[in-house]
């Protein structure tokens, strides 16, 4: 009967190892999700801001090819910028998604080898 509870309080205890990593995985998860959202955005608020630049020239009835010009490799510079920015912390955010997978597996192998041991202590 002690092995029993044992055996049940063992369970629990190693049941309730992976929680936490649980939870900071899926905080990681919501964290790629932002960084897509603030990369969307970025090229959103970039592409706006162009297309208002180069609409408030054309009216100008100057020659503004040029001027359009120079504003559309603004533009690509600041998409280059959002895109390059957001792989950078999606680079980030994958390192540390690669430390809580490797924790995850060492909680997942520290509890088979508890469920061994009591598997073993239990058949004696």
């Amino acid at each position: 009967m002690r092995m029993l509870i044992f055996a049940g309080v063992l369970v629990l205890g190693c049941s309730s190892m992976n929680q936490p990593t649980g939870r900071r995985l899926t905080t990681l998860r919501q964290a790629s999700q932002e960084i897509s959202e603030h990369e969307r955005q970025c090229i959103d608020a970039t592409l706006n801001r162009t297309n208002d630049q180069i609409a408030a020239v054309s009216d100008l009835d100057a020659d503004t090819g040029l001027l359009t010009q120079m504003m559309a490799n603004d533009k690509d510079r600041e998409l280059a910028e959002c895109e390059a920015n957001a792989d950078r912390e999606e680079q980030q955010l994958s390192a540390h998604q690669r430390v809580e997978y490797g924790r995850q597996a060492k909680d997942e192998r520290e509890r088979n080898a508890m469920m061994m041991i009591l598997t073993t202590s239990l058949t004696r």
